[in-house]
């Protein structure tokens, strides 16, 4: 450890990081090298690295920092820490500084960002038994995807409208660090910080005694395995006569004549299934590479003396290519020994994609309509809390709308004489666009007749904000659409039913 002039080491200060703009006329905490520290130390004294009076505006780690416990409690300003590696530490207790780190951040119990002067800037992974947020600095787009981030129990006061549950903290914190409903007013808890005994925590983490139950139950987030719907990965008239025995091509209710298809860009490869319902033969399945060529998979009819004498034809699976040009997009060329080899290559590494991305759209359409069924969402309607938001649907009212982890939820009560059905309805907040517009995710799940004639809920969407927008169906190949749908109708779930007796208590 030296000391050294800021800008001695301003040149090793990654460009995003906060201390990268600022122009500090002193001395700044140096580790070169890989470090670990066995003591605790309060980031609040920094000072106490080597024994001065002097207070450093931040430390700077250059290599990977193994460290016990790091914590201050002033945060409204304390030094804060730049590690230019990974960081592994047993708890992180924060406020009032930037926490800066280029590889992986590893918490092994508690990390606990307080305050809004301070902010987590994390360029790897994110992993934590236990992590609480209470107005810290973190990158909200990334932990509202769980963009490379590995939290067992995430307790955020941004995303979280309730903080009522005791009983949540009493799973994951020794007693001593927790107080009691007795101690505190309800009227008094707006943060998960309430709960929590600063002067013990600090006490302990100076001490280096665990803050943390031995056991926590970490929950099972792992996905479910997709079932696949296909014999197998293999280019077979069988496989391609498969995509039309499922409802995600040929919905609820066709008529014979209507065209069926899927259609979807999947990065640079856009992708369609296509059927006329009533003729099977004619199913194809189409690959398109961005602007320049296309393959397909189709059936065609093969000529034969025994169909001409019985008027009987058959059908052989066949492929073929086009190059796109202007002016002729129907030059297509069958696929053969002759075949340029990159043609043969992109069909041969699409089409098992294809089957996989069609196997999850079933899977996750069965899983949408098993989860959101017809008998819960009406179960969640008729609950007064749902009742009393969706008489204020199309209202500006502070209270028209119900939050949620951070998720803004509305409720729109059937209006027949408006021919409008139920609705519930999520507002998810995105980042701004880079011309510093607000950018809004939307999900909207209406009880409807469907084709069949049953009541279903529908998932739609809508792209622009505001009552007026066009709301359609969300199509089935819409992936990414249908896992958030499903996520986010789990937390409402979870979290309505309880909601509702507080809210029926306070009547």
């Amino acid at each position: 450890m030296k000391k050294v002039a800021y800008q001695a080491i301003k040149h090793l200060i990654p460009e995003d990081c906060w201390y990268k703009q600022q122009d500090y006329q002193c001395d700044i905490i140096f580790f070169d090298g890989d470090q670990q520290w066995h003591k605790p130390l309060d980031l609040d004294e920094a000072y106490a690295v080597d024994e001065t009076d002097d207070f450093y505006p931040f430390i700077v780690v250059n290599g990977n920092l193994k460290a016990s416990q790091l914590f201050n409690a002033e945060t409204d300003g304390s030094t804060g820490l730049i590690v230019l590696g990974n960081l592994d530490v047993d708890n992180l207790v924060v406020g009032g500084q930037e926490i800066f780190v280029t590889g992986n951040l590893t918490v092994k119990d508690l990390f606990w960002g307080d305050y809004n002067h301070g902010s987590l800037l994390v360029k790897g992974s994110i992993r934590a038994r236990v992590f609480i947020n209470t107005d810290y600095g973190v990158d909200r787009q990334r932990f509202q995807s769980e963009d490379n981030i590995h939290i067992a129990h995430l307790l955020w006061d941004d995303a979280d409208d309730d903080f009522s549950d005791i009983e949540y903290l009493q799973q994951l914190f020794r007693p001593e660090f927790l107080l009691t409903p007795d101690e505190l007013d309800n009227d008094d808890i707006w943060s998960w910080k309430c709960w929590l005994n600063t002067t013990a925590i600090f006490t302990a983490l100076a001490q280096s005694s665990p803050l943390l139950l031995d056991t926590i139950e970490t929950p099972d987030n792992t996905p479910p395995e997709i079932p696949f719907f296909f014999n197998d990965e293999a280019l077979s008239e069988e496989n391609l006569r498969r995509f039309a025995q499922s409802k995600v091509l040929t919905g609820w209710a066709p008529e014979a004549g209507d065209e069926l298809y899927i259609q979807y860009w999947s990065g640079s490869v856009y992708k369609r299934v296509f059927m006329i319902h009533g003729q099977p033969d004619s199913i194809l399945a189409y690959f398109q590479s961005g602007e320049s060529f296309a393959c397909m998979v189709y059936l065609a009819e093969q000529k034969s003396l025994y169909g001409a004498l019985t008027g009987k034809k058959k059908y052989v699976l066949s492929t073929a290519f086009k190059v796109i040009e202007d002016g002729d997009n129907d030059n297509w060329q069958p696929i053969d020994g002759n075949t340029e080899q990159s043609y043969r290559d992109f069909l041969l590494e699409n089409w098992p994609i294809l089957l996989r991305e069609y196997s999850e759209m079933i899977s996750l359409q069965a899983a949408f309509f098993s989860q959101v069924s017809r008998e819960k969402f009406e179960e969640m309607m008729n609950l007064p809390l749902a009742q009393y938001h969706g008489k204020k649907y199309y209202s500006d009212d502070d209270d028209a709308s119900l939050y949620i982890r951070g998720a803004q939820w509305q409720f729109r009560v059937e209006n027949k004489e408006e021919e409008q059905c139920a609705r519930i309805s999520l507002v998810q907040q995105l980042p701004d666009d880079e011309d510093g517009e607000e950018v809004y995710d939307f999900y909207h799940i209406d009880l409807e007749e469907a084709m069949d004639g049953s009541l279903k809920p529908i998932l739609y969407t809508q792209d622009t904000d505001g009552y007026d927008a066009e709301v359609y169906e969300v199509p089935a190949c819409d992936l990414p659409k249908f896992r958030k749908a499903l996520k986010y109708f789990s937390v409402l779930e979870k979290n309505i039913f309880k909601m509702n007796q507080r809210f029926w208590e306070r009547q």
